[in-house]
């Protein structure tokens, strides 16, 4: 099962790679995919970054359940001030 975490910790600390494509991109060594996935009102970060959590996404995404997914690398390190917040409102990252 896939971990998540704070959206806006993940916005504010990671590094906006993509939106999601069929490919996984690749990531480095100490880092961390995140999908920052939106379905119209609430947001969401996942932790992307095993193969069959994206395409479990990647698939999601495809049927509709979701908008938008933003990937986003962050660095293991920053894992621990990046905790789940649960679902954030579209607004409240889109006009903080």
């Amino acid at each position: 099962m896939a971990e998540f975490y704070g959206v806006k910790s993940v916005m504010k600390k990671g590094q906006k790679v993509c939106n999601m494509t069929d490919r996984m991109p690749t990531i480095l060594e100490g880092e961390v995919l995140v999908g920052v996935a939106a379905d119209g009102t609430h947001a969401v970060a996942v932790d992307l970054t095993s193969e069959s959590d994206y395409q479990k996404f990647s698939r999601e995404y495809d049927e509709g359940r979701y908008r938008k997914i933003d990937l986003y690398t962050l660095p293991k390190k920053e894992i621990p001030n990046c905790q789940d917040e649960g679902p954030v409102l579209l607004n409240e990252i889109e006009n903080p």
